[in-house]
């Protein structure tokens, strides 16, 4: 059905007059896509990409019996495979609606669609992420349901610990640095916690100046990683807390190296807003030219590739405000 101009959604945009601003839209920081391996597949190359891998076998530490050749030693290959599949949402809207309207209802809903698509795309590839293996409870916790402490300065160096142990290179595109995603809540925790003192290290060791990350709020570079936060980091719900805890989430913050995941689209035919003026749809299905559309589509597949290149730290956040984030 095609918004109209005064009914359903569309009611404000009738009246009379009113402040020509529309409202900010609150629109996370996507950072989950493009830190992985990035493929596309060219047309009539189907929608499925293969990665594979030969398992490294244990080190040869026997010596060779003169004239006498050792066993041979069995390779493990590891194939990985991930479908592309295509995501994308839309809005009809009258003519009249497109045409009287106060606001520019086209420009605004690109707009809109633009921010949809980045945040929906960042969703979808944090769902796959945050399913790695490796998965470290903060302070003594053994399980999701038993976590109750903050991150801190220990639970990043323990994380960067295991990635070092599980021989994880540092990724390339973010200045040689393995990634950290982080909730906001998360980052304040970090940076205020007294065990680490990170706020005092920025102001003795950091940049000096207005471009010091406590004046400019912006990502920055600690113990060999990269921190981005971002409101879609992972919350999974109260895990069988009890409401008298005052805890409703166990935050999730993801620390990952080169090769933790890829991510594949199309080579041709990526993402993309759609705009359909009114009478594009032809006789059959819009005959006397009265609505268009906008929308977009956009291709999209990840996959983990190694568990072991990323870990995900659960724990609890001092500022607790929210349940679980889907």
């Amino acid at each position: 059905m095609a918004q109209q101009l005064g009914a359903g959604g569309l009611t404000l945009e009738n009246k009379t007059f009113y402040e020509k601003e529309l409202l900010y839209r609150a629109v996370p920081q996507f950072v989950h896509l493009g830190w992985g391996i990035q493929k596309n597949i060219p047309a009539r190359g189907s929608n499925n990409l293969e990665w594979r891998r030969l398992e490294r076998p244990a080190v040869a530490t026997t010596a060779l019996t003169e004239g006498t050749p050792p066993s041979s030693t069995a390779v493990t290959w590891v194939s990985v495979v991930a479908t592309v599949q295509q995501y994308g949402a839309y809005a009809r809207f009258s003519e009249v609606a497109m045409r009287q309207s106060i606001d520019n209802i086209l420009s605004e809903t690109v707009e809109m669609w633009g921010e949809h698509m980045g945040e929906t795309l960042d969703i979808i590839a944090r769902n796959v992420l945050i399913g790695g293996t490796t998965v470290q409870y903060a302070g003594a916790a053994v399980s999701r349901g038993a976590v109750s402490s903050n991150i801190d300065e220990a639970e990043i160096r323990e994380a960067v610990a295991t990635l070092k142990r599980a021989n994880a290179r540092r990724i390339a595109k973010a200045g040689g640095r393995y990634v950290a995603i982080a909730h906001p809540n998360a980052m304040g925790d970090f940076i205020g916690s007294p065990t680490g003192n990170l706020s005092l290290i920025l102001q003795r060791a950091g940049l000096r100046g207005d471009a010091n990350p406590l004046f400019t709020g912006d990502a920055f570079d600690y113990l060999g990683v990269r921190f981005l936060e971002s409101s879609n980091a992972r919350i999974f719900g109260c895990a069988g807390w009890s409401t008298s805890t005052g805890r409703v989430g166990v935050f999730q913050t993801l620390i990952m190296g080169e090769g933790y995941y890829g991510e594949v689209k199309y080579q041709e035919g990526d993402a993309n807003i759609i705009v359909h003026a009114p009478g594009s749809g032809g006789a059959g299905t819009d005959p006397l030219n009265q609505f268009g559309s906008v929308g977009w589509k956009a291709p999209l597949a990840v996959r983990i590739l190694n568990d072991n290149f990323a870990v995900r730290i659960e724990h609890a956040a001092s500022s607790d405000v929210q349940a679980g984030n889907a």
